[in-house]
């Protein structure tokens, strides 16, 4: 019975040999998972259903789907309403000659708003033209919250948005504010906020939006008229709108460095002016009768909070033009740090890095970017309106796993300053952090090994690991092992030992074993059989090829 046994494993090794010079290729084990998802990634909808199949590029002896702490015996893993936010599907199967592995599905369970509204904050009323205000837009149950995009507009006019860089998966509420000082001809204008849940190629498209509207009443203060020649300009009593086209400011906004040079002019139309003149706080000119043109002019801007105004008066009216100003300023430093962790993460653990930036404006402007590698991460933004330089400290929530050990993460801190500001957009980029992550061994084959031997045939038993740090090897059997090695991956027992062979590879994370069955074959007994073998493929190839040759020439043939 052993004999037969013997034989029969020496028949499948040689017809595959032969097999793989005939296709001219040689016999190799596939070291990668052989497993394939219906989709490797799904956005689903709270309390929506969700089904995918796990299916094999070639013959599994085991197949099934673990979630969480729960086996499911089926290649499709399927849920009628899915109620769980933070789920971990794993496709798991064990391979002849490849051992176990398993694939995750990666899955974003998402949830839009249940409620949204705008609010004024610390007014009630008509709000009052030059006077700053804080709009809220209250957004109640939202899902994933890093997803969720805030949208401010004015009307049809973008002003801003609004991410988050928390990783809180459940649902939260949050109220990101906007501030705004209006004008007269803000006046009856709406403001709106849309919440917008942007999940990737994989999500619904276009991304699932809510919005909320608020219209404001602006009140004009009355003014006196001023006295020509005075720097101490009012702003004019209410007019008709379009009055102040009689101004045109070239260029009609600037974008400045700070402490850079700035120059701007101020013309009229105006036939019946008495004259014209710029009121700002650095920079500024006289009262210029009958002028026509006037220009501002700094040698070094450094008034953060700056409103140049260009005037002209008529013997019945002053009419006066703001011109907007953004001053910038680049980063004078930037650094990663990982916040309460010193040395190697641990694979599946979470941790958070830290990007410190120091004095930087406007920060409304700034635009903080994360990458993994050239790999984009996340966008954070700010909606503070503050001009003057602050210091922000924006996190990264990251899970590591073992593909990321030598990973390198930066920030860039980018001011997106519009179309009148530098392009590209001014960017200033962080040292890059690198990370070790420390994972348990994991062997290529991690089912047990069966190897054949004659007598006088040296064999290796390859017990090589993957893992950080370094695993350790030892090798353990229940026959003597004459010079047993000390940490070694590579064992050559004597061929007059065939036996099992237990090897161990650990370091501080974890251990695994890998069995090797050792069995010794008399060599002329292989030789025989191999032999027979040979003879029997060959004479079935000519016995294969007369019969095709003798079809080929017909019945009358002399072959």
């Amino acid at each position: 019975m052993e004999d037969l046994y013997l034989n029969r494993l020496i028949s499948i090794a040689l017809t595959w040999e032969l097999l793989s010079l005939l296709n001219g290729s040689e016999s190799s084990a596939d070291p990668v998972c052989p497993l394939q998802l219906s989709a490797d990634r799904m956005v689903i909808k709270y309390e929506d259903p969700v089904s995918v199949l796990c299916s094999t590029t070639t013959s599994a002896e085991t197949l099934y789907w673990t979630v969480d702490s729960q086996k499911i015996n089926n290649n499709t893993w399927s849920v009628n309403r899915l109620l769980k936010w933070d789920i971990s599907p794993y496709c798991n199967a064990t391979f002849p000659g490849i051992g176990s592995c398993r694939k995750p599905l990666h899955i974003t369970v998402y949830k839009t708003p249940d409620n949204m509204s705008i609010s004024l904050l610390n007014h009630s009323g008509p709000m009052v033209e030059g006077t700053e205000y804080r709009l809220q837009c209250d957004i109640q149950n939202v899902a994933p919250l890093q997803n969720l995009v805030v949208k401010w507009y004015k009307g049809n006019e973008f002003l801003l948005n609004v991410t988050y860089s928390n990783s809180t998966k459940t649902p939260v509420d949050v109220s990101p504010t906007l501030i705004i000082t209006p004008s007269r001809d803000d006046d009856g204008a709406q403001y709106r906020c849309e919440a917008e849940l942007v999940l990737g190629p994989e999500g619904p498209q276009p991304p699932p939006t809510v919005s909320s509207k608020y219209q404001i009443y602006v009140e004009i203060r009355p003014q006196h008229q001023p006295t020509p020649g005075s720097r101490n300009i009012v702003q004019p009593t209410a007019k008709p709108k379009g009055h102040n086209d009689l101004l045109e400011l070239n260029p009609p906004s600037v974008v400045v460095k700070y402490g850079d040079p700035v120059s701007v002019n101020c013309s009229t139309s105006c036939t019946d002016c008495e004259g014209m003149g710029w009121e700002v706080t650095q920079g500024g000119t006289a009262f210029q009768l009958n002028a026509t043109i006037v220009t501002w002019f700094v040698d070094n801007l450094e008034d953060w909070t700056i409103k140049p105004m260009c005037y002209i008066t008529t013997s019945t009216n002053q009419v006066t033009k703001t011109l907007p100003v953004i001053l910038y300023k680049t980063p004078d430093n930037m650094s990663i740090s990982l916040l309460d962790h010193f040395g190697p993460m641990l694979e599946g653990t979470e941790y958070r890095l830290q990007c410190d930036i120091q004095n930087v404006a406007p920060v409304q402007n700034l635009i903080v970017k994360w990458y993994k590698g050239n790999e984009f991460l996340l966008n954070v933004t700010y909606s503070n309106s503050t001009k003057t330089p602050v210091d922000v400290s924006p996190t990264l929530t990251i899970t590591p796993s073992s593909d990321d050990d030598g990973a390198q993460y930066r920030c860039e801190a980018e001011l997106d300053l519009g179309p009148e500001g530098p392009q590209p957009p001014p960017t200033v980029s962080s040292e890059p952090l690198n990370v070790t992550v420390y994972y348990p061994p994991t062997f290529l084959s991690s089912e047990t090994e069966i190897l054949s031997i004659s007598v006088g045939e040296d064999i290796s038993l390859n017990c090589t690991a993957t893992g950080r740090p370094t695993p350790h090897y030892s090798w353990n059997s229940s026959l003597h092992i004459p010079n047993n090695p000390k940490n070694e991956a590579l064992l050559t027992p004597p061929s007059e030992l065939p036996g099992n062979y237990t090897c161990i590879a650990s370091n501080q994370i974890g251990s695994i074993s890998k069995l090797f069955i050792v069995i010794l074959t008399p060599k002329g007994r292989i030789t025989f059989w191999a032999f027979m073998l040979s003879a029997l493929i060959l004479a079935s190839a000519i016995g294969i090829g007369y019969v095709f040759l003798k079809r080929k020439l017909g019945p009358n043939s002399l072959i």
